[in-house]
């Protein structure tokens, strides 16, 4: 999971959110959509105060789970139109694309 923020130091935290983008090869844009929903929710929360450690402490803790995959996990739907919120980057191609890239970061992590 790639997680870019640009910061507007006059307006950040007083005032606004850090503009993020969420970009994640193996997952769908809706799925993305979802935690984008679920950040602005948390700045909601805590509106006017830095978010940006809670945001990557709930992203590394309770994203999986959140999105009901931290257990199994299904890809795809594939071939759907780009729709959801444009902070959200899917790199999801195909199931001959996605295997490879997970297998690879997993072998990556147990050599870890």
């Amino acid at each position: 999971m790639n997680f870019h923020l640009l910061l507007n130091f006059k307006s950040y935290p007083s005032h606004q959110p850090p503009y993020f983008a969420i970009s994640i090869q193996w997952l769908d844009s809706l799925r993305i959509s979802k935690l984008c929903r679920m950040l602005d929710s948390l700045w909601a929360d805590q509106s006017n105060q830095e978010v940006i450690h809670q945001w990557m402490e709930w992203l590394h803790s309770s994203s999986l789970s959140y999105l009901g995959i931290d257990k199994d996990m299904v890809l795809g739907p594939y071939n759907l139109p780009v729709t959801g919120d444009k902070r959200a980057v899917s790199g999801s191609v195909s199931p001959e694309v996605d295997i490879p890239l997970l297998m690879k970061y997993s072998d990556e992590k147990c050599h870890e």
